[in-house]
């Protein structure tokens, strides 16, 4: 099977982060680009999960095309997108928009979602959400000695870099609440995502400009977002199934995006004469309909379920 990689990985080569950015100046597609971002970063999670799925079930053509696509999402999609309205700026303003969107979840979000899942009847998603705000918490505190640290270099004072999270595996499960919790916990997924792939351009913005201590903040705080809150964010909400329903999911998704969402962004970018973020647009359509092709011909070829 031709790498689906390969249709935009020039693309994704060519933009890199850093430079000055190209759609920002047009509220409508810079919107559009920020939604497709959140969109593909949370299909690089949900597949990343799939392939799990399938390694487990034995099914290695499956897992690994799933894990293809999952860094398809992120590599060609999602960094060009970043890079396209300059969502990756310098160190102190990085450190700014994480620590008021973590200052959020923290003392608002998570809490809110709590109290919601105790109204829902769903413990277990109330402990998990009181969890998350202690983490955040904790983020709040890092991020913002960081943010010291950075803006006065000379003070003496550090960057804590916290520790990396090992990946919790993302099970096979069924929803376990229901109600508004059931999309708080989605609304988690993805703003747990976004946040994963924030921190993780960050850390790679800050490797670069030479501020090593930064980058292990960011990649540290990235692998406890992945690997501990979307993990067991996803076995709340029932992410993972058993791979032919995953495989039954994915390529009309795929297909959606390819054929509904992604064109309407692609018109109103070419309308707003915002050429570069039309072009984008028109390369991750392109590698939907291939990831769409791909999941379909593998649901196709999964062997029949033992009698």
């Amino acid at each position: 099977m031709k790498s689906l990689i390969a249709m935009s990985s020039v693309l994704a080569l060519s933009l890199g982060l850093g430079a000055p950015a190209q759609a920002a100046s047009d509220p409508s597609t810079r919107a559009d680009v920020l939604a497709m971002i959140q969109q593909e970063a949370t299909d690089f999670v949900i597949y990343r999960a799939y392939a799990q799925e399938a390694a487990r079930a034995g099914l290695a053509d499956v897992s690994r095309l799933a894990r293809e696509v999952s860094r398809s999402e992120f590599d060609d999609h999602v960094v060009p997108g970043a890079y396209l309205i300059g969502l990756v700026q310098g160190n102190a303003a990085n450190l700014r928009t994480s620590l008021e969107a973590a200052t959020a979840e923290a003392t608002r979000i998570y809490p809110g979602y709590a109290e919601q899942a105790i109204r829902d009847g769903c413990p277990e998603a109330a402990a998990h959400f009181t969890e998350l705000a202690r983490d955040e918490a904790r983020h709040v505190a890092r991020f913002s000695r960081a943010l010291v640290a950075v803006r006065y270099p000379h003070s003496g004072i550090g960057i804590p870099v916290g520790k990396p999270a090992p990946q919790k595996p993302f099970s096979r499960s069924e929803p376990r609440c229901g109600g508004q919790t059931l999309s708080n916990l989605w609304a988690t997924v993805r703003g747990e995502a976004l946040a994963y792939a924030h921190y993780t351009l960050y850390a790679r913005h800050a490797e670069r400009v030479g501020q090593p201590r930064l980058a292990q903040l960011w990649r540290n705080t990235a692998s406890q977002e992945l690997g501990e809150h979307l993990a067991e964010t996803a076995v709340l909400v029932g992410m993972v199934a058993e791979t032919a329903v995953n495989l039954g999911r994915a390529y009309p998704w795929e297909h959606r995006e390819a054929t509904e969402v992604y064109p309407v962004y692609a018109e109103r970018a070419q309308q707003a004469g915002a050429k570069r973020a039309e072009r984008l647009f028109r390369n991750v359509i392109r590698d939907e309909l291939a990831h769409s092709a791909a999941f379909r011909q593998a649901l196709d070829a999964l062997p029949p379920p033992k009698a």
